[in-house]
């Protein structure tokens, strides 16, 4: 978790919304909205008796801004700098990187999906920004709509009281960076990638990195690594002198201690090389086994999604769905991942990087996401 003491107060937009700092000239919208009846139904607290009450209010909040307590927005539309609601990221445990998430809508605005575009802001600023590992809710438990929105939202309901339902949404996905040098391989690391898929010659779609560069990485990181295991750029069909270089490059990986391997083959007829497959994942064991985008390359994608399902040592299958991004191959992916079920893990990847990352995924919805630019430019 990075404290967010580090930033300066982060300005945030959505399609149509503006997440800024409190202002002195929302006072009079604040006083609204704090004195509101549907907006107090669900919450505890008393009224705003006095602009001086809004003024005290404002105050304690941006000193809190400022003593690194608490992240509070005002919430307006684009290019109008009415305040209609506020958001806040608050109650930090740096212990478990954990924060709360709080807010609050105008009811004329309410019913828009204008919550949900700011939550799904702050959700996605909590997990890439901050690194949080989990965000926690706590909401009345007779207001439906909160709790529809948290669900939506992909929050989870933990425990009911007279007072509160809480919910907590763990991080919702696994990063993992494709690298080809160390000094990236550190930067995506510091930058709490939770893998990394080290490669040589990115601009074929990545070769083999050099056992130089493998254990220069192994050495750096405490994440791990999955090496990728393609001796030339072009086509996945192999000859046999060529699977045997394959299988010497994991047997390397598994001596330097990396975490797995990054591979596929495919035949002449543009299925998966189950024979081959078997092989070098039988080669690999025990590290982890991720298939890769040879498989956007297959006729049937499902068909061979259910081959690879039957090789216990593959874990994961890295996939645009045909596309050249995860957004156009989306409908593709979502398939695989109900095919794949709890058997595999489906690695969407496309140019996801971290500006998008929350878009795709509560598009695609997949466990773990694949790219260059997933945590750095």
């Amino acid at each position: 978790m990075i404290p967010f003491k580090s930033l300066p107060f982060p300005g945030l937009k959505t399609e149509r919304l503006h997440l800024r700092q409190l202002k002195p000239e929302n006072e009079k919208q604040l006083f609204e909205l704090r004195n509101n009846e549907r907006v107090l139904e669900f919450i505890e607290r008393p009224k705003a008796n006095s602009m001086e009450d809004v003024r005290d209010f404002m105050n304690e909040i941006n000193q809190g801004i400022a003593d690194n307590k608490w992240l509070y927005w005002g919430i307006s539309i684009k290019n109008d700098p009415k305040l209609i609601g506020t958001i806040c990221l608050w109650n930090f445990n740096e212990k478990i990187a954990e924060a709360e998430i709080g807010y609050e809508l105008h009811p004329n605005y309410q019913g828009k999906g204008i919550m949900q575009e700011a939550v799904g802001k702050i959700i996605h600023f909590g997990f890439e920004i901050l690194k949080l590992e989990s965000i926690r809710a706590f909401t009345h438990p007779k207001n439906n709509k909160s709790s529809k929105l948290l669900e939506k939202m992909g929050f989870v309901f933990q425990k009911q009281s007279d007072s509160f339902s809480i919910f907590i949404l763990p991080k919702p996905y696994l990063l993992e960076a494709c690298v080809d040098s160390l000094d990236k391989a550190i930067l995506a690391q510091k930058n709490a990638a939770d893998r990394v898929e080290l490669c040589a010659r990115l601009e074929v779609g990545g070769l083999s990195p050099s056992r130089k560069l493998i254990e220069s990485v192994q050495a750096a990181l405490s994440i791990p690594i999955m090496a990728m295991v393609r001796p030339r750029p072009g086509n996945f069909v192999y000859s046999r002198k060529e699977l045997a270089l394959m299988a010497e490059e994991i047997r390397f990986c598994k001596e330097s201690g990396l975490a797995g391997v990054v591979f596929g083959t495919l035949t002449d007829t543009a299925a998966i090389h189950l024979e081959q497959t078997r092989y070098l994942a039988a080669v690999a064991h025990p590290l982890q086994v991720t298939f890769h985008k040879a498989i956007d390359a297959v006729l049937d994608p499902l068909e061979e999604i259910e081959k690879l399902m039957a090789v216990p040592q593959i874990q994961r299958v890295l996939t645009s769905g045909k596309a050249t991004t995860a957004l156009e191959g989306k409908d593709l992916i979502k398939k695989m991942i109900a095919v794949a079920g709890d058997q595999l893990t489906i690695l969407a990847c496309g140019k996801v990087t971290k500006e998008n990352l929350f878009s795709v995924h509560q598009q695609i919805g997949a466990k773990e996401y694949h790219g260059r630019k997933i945590v750095s430019e």
